[in-house]
């Protein structure tokens, strides 16, 4: 049985995770997510718990709160910042034997770990490579395809042919203050749908049901 790889393309709160769960029910098959070693690595950088990091890391609300267990010193904090077009001095600070630290949100935490470590030492393709080696026989729907390279991997590894784009729109949803964006996979000859979410889910899944078969069948 062959493997089909989903990119599910969408900005914050486009619900690309609730439709991977609704395609799986119609269609069968597995979530996936690049940033699926992401938790683990950010976790062990921090020394925290993978769980409770990532009960964080996923909570609508707690994952753009500074965490007191999540902080980096000065010259990290200063390249964090940089990168992300934030002033550190609006962080909140502790001061520890005369160490000061700041804190960092989740999700700060984990654009540290992926960006200015792991990226930096294995190269920008390191977690798409890392979640090639999870996919699985039958559908696999990632759903938080936001990164060129990421996706690249999944077409040299499986084939244009077993790789499709779906690029979700909903109303209210950008990809301000996000590192990511819609994917454009055409130079690699890979299919892609757009479409409308702010539809009864229903209707989205047939779509995209539709598309799969027309194009993989």
């Amino acid at each position: 049985m062959s493997k089909t790889i989903v990119l599910l393309s969408g900005p914050p709160n486009s619900g690309k995770g609730f439709l991977a769960e609704h395609l799986i029910k119609k269609l069968g098959g597995v979530e996936k997510e690049f940033k699926a070693s992401l938790y683990r690595q950010s976790a062990k950088i921090f020394g925290m718990d993978l769980e409770r990091f990532k009960s964080l890391a996923t909570h609508r609300i707690l994952k753009e709160k500074p965490h007191q267990d999540l902080s980096l010193l000065y010259g990290a904090c200063i390249k964090l910042d940089k990168l992300r077009g934030k002033d550190h001095a609006q962080r909140v600070v502790d001061v520890s034997e005369g160490v000061t630290r700041y804190r960092l949100s989740p999700r700060d935490a984990m654009i540290y770990t992926s960006e200015l470590v792991y990226k930096l030492i294995y190269g920008p393709d390191y977690f798409g490579l890392q979640a090639a080696n999870t996919m699985e026989d039958g559908n696999n729907f990632v759903s938080d395809a936001g990164f060129a390279e990421e996706a690249e991997v999944q077409v040299m590894e499986f084939g244009k042919e077993n790789v499709l784009l779906v690029r979700i729109h909903r109303d209210d949803t950008t990809f301000e203050g996000d590192s990511r964006d819609y994917l454009d996979l055409d130079y690699l000859g890979v299919s892609t749908l757009d479409v409308d979410n702010n539809r009864d889910i229903s209707e989205v899944v047939s779509d995209i049901a539709e598309f799969m078969a027309n194009e993989l069948w």
